[in-house]
C-alpha cells in the first residue's frame, strides 16, 4: 500500500509539473536571445513568467491544430490559409498591443490629454468622465496577456464553430471592417472536430458564450468612434465603460482563465 501511494504521488507530481512551471523555468515559444521587437522583449523580461507561458501555450495550440489539418485536400489547404490569416491578425494585435478594456485610467492629466486629442480629431466626448481608458508603460504586460488570452479563446472557439457565425451585425455599432469575430474567423476549421483531441471537455458552450460576450463588449466600447485611437490603446471611452469592465471580468476573463488553466499541455504535439 505504501509503495502504491509513493507511485501515485510521483505521477501526481508529474501531472502537476506538466502544466505548472516556476517563473525561472517558464520559456516562450521563441529564443529570447534573438528577441528584437518591443513586445518580445517585454515577454522575455517578464519575471513572473506569465507572459512566457501564455506565448508558449498559444504557440503550441496554434501549431498543434495547423499540423493536424491535412495538406493534401482542397478543404485542408483552404483551412490552412485561414489559419495563417488568423496568425497574421493575431501578431498584428499582439505587436501593436491592441487590447480590450485594459484598465481604468486614474491619471487625470492623461485623461485630459485624451479628451483634448479626441476633440482635435473630431471625436466629441460628453465630458471627462467618458474618457476612462488610456495606455502607459505600466499597462503593457496586462495588455499583452489579454491579447494572448483573446487569441487562445478565439482559436479554441473556431474548433467548435466558425466565430463569424456568432455575430448579429444588426445589433452592433462598429468601425468599418473591424469586428473581432470576423477578423479572427477560421472558416472550415470546425469541420475537422479537433476540439476533443486538444481541449478540456465540457467547455464548448462556455467558449461560444465567452466569444459572443467579447464581441458585444468590444463593440460597445467603440461607441464614440474610438477606432481612430485603437492602435494607441485608447479603447473604451463611452459612459458605460464601468459596466463594460465589470461585464468583461465576469463574462469573459474569469471563465476564460478557468478554461486556460484546465488545458492539458501533454495533449499538444507541437514545440
Amino acid at each position: 500500500m505504501q509503495k502504491f501511494l509513493i507511485v501515485l504521488g510521483f505521477f501526481l507530481m508529474l501531472s502537476i509539473s506538466a502544466n505548472a512551471q516556476s517563473p525561472a523555468e517558464a520559456k516562450p515559444s521563441f529564443d529570447c536571445g534573438k528577441a528584437s521587437t518591443k513586445v518580445e522583449k517585454i515577454i522575455c523580461n517578464d519575471e513572473s513568467g506569465g507572459l512566457k507561458k501564455l506565448d508558449r501555450l498559444y504557440s503550441k495550440l496554434y501549431f498543434s491544430i495547423l499540423k493536424s489539418i491535412p495538406k493534401n485536400t482542397k478543404e485542408g489547404q483552404e483551412t490552412r490559409k485561414q489559419m495563417q490569416k488568423f496568425a497574421k491578425n493575431f501578431m498584428d494585435y499582439r505587436d501593436n498591443m491592441r487590447c480590450f478594456l485594459l484598465a481604468k485610467n486614474d491619471d487625470k492629466k492623461e485623461v485630459e490629454e485624451v479628451f483634448n486629442k479626441g476633440r482635435e480629431n473630431g471625436i466629441m466626448y460628453e465630458n471627462h468622465n467618458s474618457v476612462h481608458f488610456g495606455f502607459k508603460p505600466h499597462h503593457y504586460k496586462s495588455c499583452i496577456a489579454r491579447v494572448y488570452k483573446m487569441g487562445i479563446l478565439l482559436l479554441s472557439t473556431n474548433t467548435i464553430i466558425d466565430t463569424s457565425s456568432l455575430i448579429n451585425k444588426d445589433t452592433f455599432y462598429t468601425c468599418e471592417d473591424n469586428m473581432i469575430l470576423d477578423i479572427f474567423s477560421i472558416k472550415g476549421l470546425a469541420k475537422f472536430r479537433f476540439y476533443n483531441k486538444l481541449f478540456p471537455q465540457g467547455y464548448e458552450e462556455t467558449l461560444t458564450k465567452i466569444s459572443q460576450a467579447l464581441q458585444v463588449l468590444s463593440s460597445n466600447s467603440r461607441y464614440t468612434q474610438v477606432c481612430a485611437f485603437e492602435d494607441e490603446g485608447f479603447i473604451c471611452t463611452n459612459g458605460g465603460c464601468e459596466f463594460d469592465l465589470d461585464e468583461m471580468q465576469t463574462r469573459v476573463v474569469q471563465p476564460l482563465d478557468k478554461f486556460i488553466h484546465n488545458i492539458d499541455l501533454r495533449k499538444l504535439n507541437a514545440n
